[in-house]
């Protein structure tokens, strides 16, 4: 049984639609989705609630106070973190009860830079405005990009992009990596993080969720070089990586998509 008795996600995307269906699926408690567009496929069991804009705090505010919205789960995009900050507004106004930041990757705690310093910039929102919030990184440790500038390199992985994270070419059949990369790497599945966070929700009190941090490790991949064997390519060791995103291009990228469900399959 839920500790709480309605949600609002916002961003139904790669991440966002999972987690809708999820929670839809293992709570009875009221979830709408808060979106700027009113064509979005969802649960049966959810409604759609369109919002002009995510800047527009009295309209969101006003929309969460219709709706009693309790919780607000945020898996907005990067491009988008900032736009956590006036919802961070509305949910103060709207008396939320809990806000959960789009993290879902590797800790960002303490990190000065990047996209890493916007995320910590809503926590910091959220506490000076008083919202109780609920941070969730894949990761077993607390590896940081603030203690440890490789942490990206370490942990806090979709499963789904560990191809795209070593280059993978499923053509050449090699697999990139930079140095030794020995170090094991904390990684969730995309499913792994939805229904995590539908248990959590239904397992734990509010007390054990407010101003906490928890993370979750789906699988650890002991080093990208044991990555070899597994998708039959040869490991090239570089110094860096190249491309978008320091991975590869968009054409590479979905090749190593295409790849990894194959052999999930």
């Amino acid at each position: 049984m839920s500790s709480y008795s309605s949600f609002a996600l916002v961003g139904a995307g790669t991440l966002g639609g999972p987690v809708l269906a999820a929670l839809a699926g293992q709570t009875s408690a009221k979830v709408i989705l808060l979106s700027r567009s009113a064509s979005k496929t969802v649960p049966a069991n959810v409604q759609v609630v369109q919002v002009p804009s995510y800047d527009d705090v009295p309209a969101v505010t006003a929309t969460l106070r219709a709706h009693n919205v309790e919780v607000i789960v945020s898996t907005l995009n990067t491009a988008a973190i900032l736009a956590q900050l006036p919802l961070a507004d509305a949910a103060k106004q709207a008396g939320v009860k809990l806000f959960v930041p789009s993290e879902f990757g590797l800790s960002t705690e303490g990190a000065s830079e990047g996209p890493w310093a916007e995320k910590n910039k809503i926590i910091e929102k959220l506490q000076s405005v008083g919202v109780p919030y609920l941070r969730i990184f894949v990761s077993d440790s607390v590896l940081s990009p603030a203690s440890d500038p490789d942490a990206n390199l370490q942990t806090g992985l979709f499963i789904e992009f560990v191809p795209w994270a070593v280059n993978y070419s499923a053509k050449a059949k090699k697999l990139y990596v930079v140095g030794k990369s020995e170090g094991a790497v904390s990684v969730a599945s995309i499913a792994d993080i939805a229904g995590n966070i539908a248990h959590i929700f239904t397992h734990q009190p509010a007390s054990a969720l407010e101003n906490q941090v928890l993370r979750i490790e789906g699988d650890r991949i002991p080093g990208f070089r044991s990555l070899g064997p597994l998708f039959g390519a040869e490991v090239v060791t570089v110094k860096a990586m190249e491309g978008e995103l320091a991975y590869g291009g968009r054409e590479q990228h979905a090749d190593s998509r295409r790849e990894m469900r194959s052999l999930s399959d």
